[in-house]
């Protein structure tokens, strides 16, 4: 375990200064200054070395690290401000140094899918065809056999098993005439679909269970482009699934006012690795974690919360109703109260991840 979070240490810390580093290619781009380049957080240890006079310094803190702009933080004396400043520039251009981070953060994931699927092949969806009927399930009821292959739903064509358990779930408590092939004849059977609270917890609401993917290898030339293109789609799978997930806690908290477990700290993540065995494969398992990761921090650092990207987004955004002096006030005290927040949330999941991890054992 000790080792474990050393990996995933070393991980997030290679992720976050991928993620400054597309803030400061983005800055150079533009002829912006930039007057520290840091690996690790202050107080600082030495200065590695200098490019076109930008330090690049080792810090004590060994999380992360962070670029330091000239002109990135607002105040009352920034009115007038010299061009290679980060202010004065154009909205345009201080949208996209703000947001690069957070897109290098997801083509890393993506590259770092494409590096997986090019080794183990690419993913193969089978047709939506029963492998497996639970006994005494609403498909054994209707009549359903092993080998039947999914054509429609009522009048909704099937195409794929996805698609088939978004039908079924839509569903749920209602009778359904399910169309099959089988024994190359189209048969029809009508089926009672239970919902989430009948349904026993080792099976689905239909009670059928479906052959597991295969993957497929194509020529070495074809390989990087198939691999890159299932990378990319796995990518931004996986950021809606974020998204997702995050919008559903919110719910639950707003709505339903319930404070839910979902969301784990740093604390939780290296556990939860950890017994799904992510860090068990050597360095594909470590790069596998390392791209869900990625995208992780880059969907989380474009919503527009205080002291994240996303929050200097959405107040670059309405800056032109803001003089600039209010702008800076607002921006200095919302950052940090973000940042304080942020902290402090942390440390309570933290706290969280290890009450349940210490009640699970």
């Amino acid at each position: 375990m000790l080792f474990n979070i050393v990996v995933f240490i070393l991980i997030l810390s290679v992720l976050v200064i991928i993620h400054e580093m597309g803030h400061f290619i983005a800055a150079r781009f533009f002829k912006m200054n930039v007057e520290e380049f840091g690996i690790g957080y202050p107080p600082k240890i030495l200065t590695l070395f200098k490019w076109k006079g930008i330090p690049f310094t080792l810090n004590a803190i060994p999380f992360g690290g962070f670029v330091k702009l000239d002109g990135e933080i607002p105040d009352d004396e920034n009115a007038k401000r010299t061009e290679g400043q980060f202010w004065p520039r154009p909205g345009w251009q201080r949208l996209i140094v703000l947001c690069a981070g957070v897109l290098c953060n997801f083509i890393f994931g993506v590259l770092a899918f494409t590096i997986l699927y090019s080794k183990y092949g690419i993913p193969v969806a089978p047709p939506p065809t029963v492998a497996i009927i639970s006994p005494g399930s609403p498909a054994e009821t209707a009549g359903l056999k092993v080998g039947d292959t999914f054509n429609a739903v009522g009048s909704t064509p099937v195409t794929s098993i996805d698609q088939f358990k978004n039908i079924i779930t839509a569903n749920q408590g209602n009778n359904v005439d399910i169309f099959v092939l089988r024994d190359g004849k189209t048969e029809k059977v009508t089926a009672h679909i239970r919902t989430e609270k009948d349904r026993p917890s080792d099976q689905g609401l239909l009670g059928v269970a479906f052959p597991e993917p295969t993957v497929k290898f194509y020529p070495w030339y074809e390989m990087p482009f198939r691999a890159g293109y299932t990378g990319t789609k796995q990518a931004l799978l996986f950021g809606k699934m974020v998204v997702t997930s995050l919008a559903d806690v919110g719910r639950q908290a707003v709505v339903d006012k319930k404070v839910t477990t979902q969301l784990s700290g740093p604390i939780g993540i290296v556990y939860e690795a950890d017994k799904q065995k992510l860090f068990a494969d050597g360095f594909f398992g470590d790069l596998n974690f390392a791209a869900l990761l990625s995208i992780n921090l880059a969907v989380i650092n474009i919503l527009p919360l205080p002291a994240l990207d996303g929050g200097r987004v959405f107040l670059l955004l309405f800056e032109r109703f803001l003089n600039h002096k209010r702008r800076a006030k607002l921006e200095n005290i919302i950052n940090t109260i973000g940042f304080a927040l942020i902290i402090s949330l942390i440390v309570v999941i933290s706290f969280s991840d290890i009450a349940h991890i210490l009640q699970s054992k």
